[in-house]
Protein backbone atom coordinates (compact mmCIF):
# COMPACT_ATOMS: atom_id res chain seq x y z
CA UNK A 1 0.00 0.00 0.00
CA UNK A 2 1.10 3.76 -0.62
CA UNK A 3 -0.94 6.87 0.54
CA UNK A 4 0.11 10.79 -0.17
CA UNK A 5 1.02 12.70 2.86
CA UNK A 6 0.17 16.11 3.11
CA UNK A 7 1.70 18.98 5.44
CA UNK A 8 0.60 22.40 6.76
CA UNK A 9 2.44 25.17 7.51
CA UNK A 10 1.99 27.32 10.79
CA UNK A 11 1.63 30.21 8.41
CA UNK A 12 -1.25 28.93 6.28
CA UNK A 13 0.72 32.35 3.17
CA UNK A 14 3.52 30.28 3.38
CA UNK A 15 1.55 27.82 1.00
CA UNK A 16 -0.35 30.42 -0.80
CA UNK A 17 1.32 30.92 -3.67
CA UNK A 18 2.57 26.59 -4.24
CA UNK A 19 1.02 23.90 -6.01
CA UNK A 20 -0.35 21.91 -3.14
CA UNK A 21 -1.00 18.49 -5.06
CA UNK A 22 2.86 18.40 -6.11
CA UNK A 23 5.81 18.02 -3.82
CA UNK A 24 8.30 20.84 -2.80
CA UNK A 25 10.56 22.05 -5.99
CA UNK A 26 13.90 23.18 -4.67
CA UNK A 27 13.27 26.23 -5.23
CA UNK A 28 10.14 26.44 -3.37
CA UNK A 29 11.53 25.03 -0.02
CA UNK A 30 14.39 27.08 -0.13
CA UNK A 31 12.14 30.47 -0.18
CA UNK A 32 9.93 29.13 2.85
CA UNK A 33 13.40 28.04 4.92
CA UNK A 34 15.01 31.11 4.18
CA UNK A 35 11.80 33.11 4.88
CA UNK A 36 10.74 31.33 8.52
CA UNK A 37 14.33 29.90 9.85
CA UNK A 38 17.24 31.97 8.35
CA UNK A 39 18.10 33.71 11.57
CA UNK A 40 18.65 29.85 13.18
CA UNK A 41 21.73 29.47 11.04
CA UNK A 42 23.71 32.74 11.82
CA UNK A 43 26.34 30.43 14.09
CA UNK A 44 26.98 26.65 15.03
CA UNK A 45 25.53 27.64 18.49
CA UNK A 46 22.61 28.89 17.17
CA UNK A 47 21.55 26.59 14.69
CA UNK A 48 22.28 23.66 16.93
CA UNK A 49 21.08 24.53 19.74
CA UNK A 50 17.26 25.18 17.92
CA UNK A 51 17.88 21.55 15.45
CA UNK A 52 18.25 19.65 18.51
CA UNK A 53 15.81 21.47 20.79
CA UNK A 54 13.14 20.09 17.30
CA UNK A 55 14.75 17.39 16.42
CA UNK A 56 16.27 15.54 20.00
CA UNK A 57 14.22 12.24 19.34
CA UNK A 58 16.13 12.07 16.16
CA UNK A 59 19.54 11.43 18.83
CA UNK A 60 18.59 7.75 19.54
CA UNK A 61 19.10 7.20 15.60
CA UNK A 62 21.69 8.76 15.50
CA UNK A 63 23.40 7.01 18.49
CA UNK A 64 22.60 3.44 16.83
CA UNK A 65 23.99 4.68 13.42
CA UNK A 66 27.62 5.73 15.27
CA UNK A 67 27.44 2.16 16.99
CA UNK A 68 27.05 0.24 13.30
CA UNK A 69 29.75 2.45 11.81
CA UNK A 70 31.93 1.39 14.62
CA UNK A 71 31.41 -2.09 13.93
CA UNK A 72 31.82 -1.66 10.19
CA UNK A 73 34.89 -0.32 8.26
CA UNK A 74 32.84 2.05 5.83
CA UNK A 75 35.51 5.16 5.11
CA UNK A 76 33.38 7.04 2.40
CA UNK A 77 29.89 7.61 3.50
CA UNK A 78 27.15 9.72 1.94
CA UNK A 79 24.08 11.05 3.33
CA UNK A 80 20.77 11.27 1.55
CA UNK A 81 18.41 14.54 2.26
CA UNK A 82 20.44 16.07 5.12
CA UNK A 83 19.27 18.83 6.08
CA UNK A 84 20.94 21.19 7.77
CA UNK A 85 23.42 18.68 8.38
CA UNK A 86 23.17 18.92 12.22
CA UNK A 87 23.30 15.11 12.61
CA UNK A 88 25.85 14.21 10.21
CA UNK A 89 28.23 16.47 11.82
CA UNK A 90 27.56 14.84 15.05
CA UNK A 91 28.35 11.70 13.60
CA UNK A 92 31.66 12.56 12.23
CA UNK A 93 32.77 13.78 15.70
CA UNK A 94 31.72 10.95 17.06
CA UNK A 95 33.75 8.95 14.80
CA UNK A 96 37.09 11.00 15.35
CA UNK A 97 36.65 12.04 11.96
CA UNK A 98 38.20 9.25 10.50
CA UNK A 99 35.89 8.86 7.67
CA UNK A 100 34.98 11.30 4.83
CA UNK A 101 31.37 12.38 4.53
CA UNK A 102 29.30 13.84 1.83
CA UNK A 103 26.26 15.17 2.84
CA UNK A 104 23.62 16.16 0.37
CA UNK A 105 20.18 18.11 -0.13
CA UNK A 106 18.10 19.75 -2.70
CA UNK A 107 17.90 22.99 -0.48
CA UNK A 108 20.63 25.05 -1.56
CA UNK A 109 20.76 26.96 1.69
CA UNK A 110 20.87 24.24 3.97
CA UNK A 111 23.94 23.54 1.65
CA UNK A 112 25.69 27.09 1.66
CA UNK A 113 25.11 27.17 5.16
CA UNK A 114 26.63 23.71 5.68
CA UNK A 115 29.89 24.41 3.95
CA UNK A 116 29.98 27.67 5.82
CA UNK A 117 29.37 26.20 9.69
CA UNK A 118 30.36 22.62 9.01
CA UNK A 119 33.57 23.16 6.92
CA UNK A 120 34.81 19.12 7.73
CA UNK A 121 31.46 17.94 5.86
CA UNK A 122 31.44 17.59 2.24
CA UNK A 123 27.90 19.23 1.36
CA UNK A 124 26.60 19.39 -2.32
CA UNK A 125 23.10 19.94 -3.92
CA UNK A 126 21.64 16.99 -4.86
CA UNK A 127 17.67 16.75 -5.71
CA UNK A 128 16.08 13.34 -5.87
CA UNK A 129 14.45 14.08 -8.72
CA UNK A 130 16.12 16.11 -11.15
CA UNK A 131 20.22 14.58 -10.59
CA UNK A 132 21.88 12.00 -11.47
CA UNK A 133 24.03 10.34 -8.58
CA UNK A 134 26.03 8.76 -11.17
CA UNK A 135 26.82 11.84 -12.22
CA UNK A 136 27.50 12.99 -9.20
CA UNK A 137 29.65 10.31 -7.75
CA UNK A 138 31.85 10.99 -10.63
CA UNK A 139 32.75 13.99 -9.36
CA UNK A 140 33.95 11.92 -5.80
CA UNK A 141 37.68 10.68 -6.05
CA UNK A 142 36.31 7.93 -3.36
CA UNK A 143 34.49 5.08 -3.63
CA UNK A 144 31.43 5.40 -1.54
CA UNK A 145 30.49 2.61 0.50
CA UNK A 146 27.55 2.96 2.63
CA UNK A 147 24.78 5.28 2.34
CA UNK A 148 21.75 6.62 5.13
CA UNK A 149 18.74 8.60 4.94
CA UNK A 150 17.17 10.32 8.34
CA UNK A 151 14.13 10.38 7.06
CA UNK A 152 13.84 11.32 3.29
CA UNK A 153 13.73 8.45 0.92
CA UNK A 154 9.88 9.16 1.96
CA UNK A 155 9.67 11.96 -0.12
CA UNK A 156 10.54 9.72 -3.52
CA UNK A 157 7.77 8.23 -5.72
CA UNK A 158 8.29 4.74 -6.56
CA UNK A 159 9.64 5.44 -10.21
CA UNK A 160 11.77 7.60 -8.83
CA UNK A 161 12.72 5.92 -5.88
CA UNK A 162 13.63 2.68 -7.81
CA UNK A 163 15.93 4.69 -10.18
CA UNK A 164 17.86 6.05 -7.62
CA UNK A 165 18.52 2.98 -5.82
CA UNK A 166 19.60 1.41 -9.16
CA UNK A 167 21.79 4.11 -9.67
CA UNK A 168 23.02 3.59 -5.77
CA UNK A 169 23.73 0.02 -6.77
CA UNK A 170 25.47 0.90 -10.24
CA UNK A 171 28.47 2.85 -8.24
CA UNK A 172 28.66 0.37 -5.68
CA UNK A 173 26.95 1.54 -2.58
CA UNK A 174 27.27 -1.99 -0.61
CA UNK A 175 24.51 -0.63 2.47
CA UNK A 176 22.46 1.44 2.90
CA UNK A 177 20.37 2.27 6.34
CA UNK A 178 16.81 3.74 5.46
CA UNK A 179 15.66 5.51 8.88
CA UNK A 180 11.85 5.39 7.02
CA UNK A 181 9.69 8.83 8.02
CA UNK A 182 6.77 7.26 5.77
CA UNK A 183 6.62 3.75 7.32
CA UNK A 184 2.90 2.68 7.65
CA UNK A 185 2.58 0.47 10.23
CA UNK A 186 -0.16 -3.28 9.41
CA UNK A 187 -2.50 -1.74 12.28
CA UNK A 188 -2.73 1.93 10.67
CA UNK A 189 -2.76 -0.18 7.30
CA UNK A 190 -5.70 -1.96 8.85
CA UNK A 191 -7.47 1.28 10.19
CA UNK A 192 -7.47 2.41 6.73
CA UNK A 193 -9.16 -0.16 4.78
CA UNK A 194 -11.51 -1.07 7.37
CA UNK A 195 -12.53 3.04 7.15
CA UNK A 196 -11.93 2.66 3.19
CA UNK A 197 -14.83 -0.30 3.15
CA UNK A 198 -17.01 1.91 5.82
CA UNK A 199 -17.05 4.73 3.51
CA UNK A 200 -18.41 2.47 0.95
CA UNK A 201 -21.02 1.45 2.98
CA UNK A 202 -22.22 4.28 5.35
CA UNK A 203 -23.81 7.16 3.96
CA UNK A 204 -22.20 10.66 4.36
CA UNK A 205 -24.17 12.23 7.10
CA UNK A 206 -22.79 9.14 9.12
CA UNK A 207 -19.42 9.35 8.41
CA UNK A 208 -18.73 12.64 10.06
CA UNK A 209 -20.55 11.46 13.09
CA UNK A 210 -18.15 11.68 15.84
CA UNK A 211 -18.90 8.70 17.94
CA UNK A 212 -18.95 5.84 14.50
CA UNK A 213 -15.69 8.05 13.70
CA UNK A 214 -13.67 7.21 17.17
CA UNK A 215 -15.29 3.47 16.86
CA UNK A 216 -12.50 3.49 13.30
CA UNK A 217 -9.70 5.24 15.34
CA UNK A 218 -10.55 8.19 13.38
CA UNK A 219 -10.18 11.89 14.67
CA UNK A 220 -13.46 13.93 15.03
CA UNK A 221 -13.98 15.94 11.56
CA UNK A 222 -12.55 19.42 11.74
CA UNK A 223 -14.05 22.39 10.13
CA UNK A 224 -12.81 22.42 6.41
CA UNK A 225 -9.85 24.15 5.95
CA UNK A 226 -7.04 24.17 3.00
CA UNK A 227 -5.46 21.10 1.88
CA UNK A 228 -2.04 21.45 2.86
CA UNK A 229 1.12 20.37 0.95
CA UNK A 230 2.23 17.71 -0.53
CA UNK A 231 5.38 16.09 0.88
CA UNK A 232 5.84 12.12 0.56
CA UNK A 233 4.56 9.23 0.40
CA UNK A 234 3.49 6.62 2.99
CA UNK A 235 4.13 2.94 2.19
CA UNK A 236 3.94 -0.55 3.99
CA UNK A 237 6.49 -3.19 4.44
CA UNK A 238 5.08 -4.92 1.51
CA UNK A 239 5.64 -2.16 -0.84
CA UNK A 240 8.78 -0.48 0.39
CA UNK A 241 10.08 -4.68 -0.48
CA UNK A 242 9.22 -4.50 -3.42
CA UNK A 243 10.74 -0.51 -4.20
CA UNK A 244 13.77 -2.30 -2.66
CA UNK A 245 14.07 -4.90 -4.43
CA UNK A 246 13.24 -3.35 -8.00
CA UNK A 247 16.25 -1.09 -6.94
CA UNK A 248 18.82 -3.81 -6.32
CA UNK A 249 18.82 -4.34 -3.01
CA UNK A 250 17.15 -6.67 -0.12
CA UNK A 251 16.31 -5.92 3.07
CA UNK A 252 18.87 -7.33 5.88
CA UNK A 253 17.35 -5.98 9.09
CA UNK A 254 14.06 -4.16 10.03
CA UNK A 255 13.09 -2.69 13.43
CA UNK A 256 11.11 0.09 15.17
CA UNK A 257 12.99 3.12 16.76
CA UNK A 258 9.89 5.15 18.14
CA UNK A 259 9.46 8.39 18.83
CA UNK A 260 11.61 9.07 15.81
CA UNK A 261 11.42 6.07 13.62
CA UNK A 262 8.82 3.54 13.09
CA UNK A 263 10.85 1.34 10.82
CA UNK A 264 14.34 1.70 10.36
CA UNK A 265 15.42 -0.53 7.50
CA UNK A 266 19.34 -2.10 6.88
CA UNK A 267 19.78 -2.99 2.78
CA UNK A 268 22.48 -4.69 1.66
CA UNK A 269 23.26 -4.87 -2.11
CA UNK A 270 22.16 -7.93 -4.30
Amino acid sequence: MIIKLYTDYPNPEILHDVNREELFTAQEHTHIVEEEFAHKFLTKETLMQWYLSENYSKLRALGFLIDYLKKNNFDNIISFGSGPCVLEYLLLEALSHDINIWTTDFDSFFIRKSNEIFPDLKSVVFDFYKDNLINLTESIDEKIEFGFSFGSFYTMDNPTFISFLKDCNKIGIERIIDFHAGYLPFAEKLNIIKWSLIKRMIPSAFRHNSMIRRLFGKQAVKPAGPIGKLHGYRRDLAELKKVYKSGGYRISKVFNMDPSYKAVIILHRV
